[in-house]
């Protein structure tokens, strides 16, 4: 079954501010994550486990943070950041994914 993608407003604008190269990559891997929401690899967070929210690295510099909802198979798309800066700001985040 696969997993309807869907992407919060301010990653949409983090993903358009990337490199083209970044940018494919990214969306590659949110085209695997809708096939698989949980691939080897992804971990959970865990300031945010309450929300299943997960990590996944793309490329080396790059991480997505992402909400997986199973009784609706979709998947929320809540950050795309450098690795430095994935973690900065989870309050908003929180805020978010009430």
């Amino acid at each position: 079954m696969a997993y309807e993608i869907r992407i919060a407003p301010a990653a949409e604008r983090a993903i358009g501010k990337l490199s083209a190269q970044i940018q494919t990559a990214v969306l590659d891997k949110l085209e695997e994550l809708a096939e698989d929401p949980r691939p080897a690899g992804c971990e959970k967070v865990k300031a945010l486990a309450q929300y299943d929210v997960f990590r996944v690295k793309v490329g080396n510099d790059h991480r997505i943070l992402y909400q997986v909802k199973d009784q609706v198979a979709w998947i929320l798309v809540v950050k795309v950041a450098d690795r430095k800066e994935i973690y900065q700001r989870l309050a908003d985040l929180k805020r978010l994914l009430r």
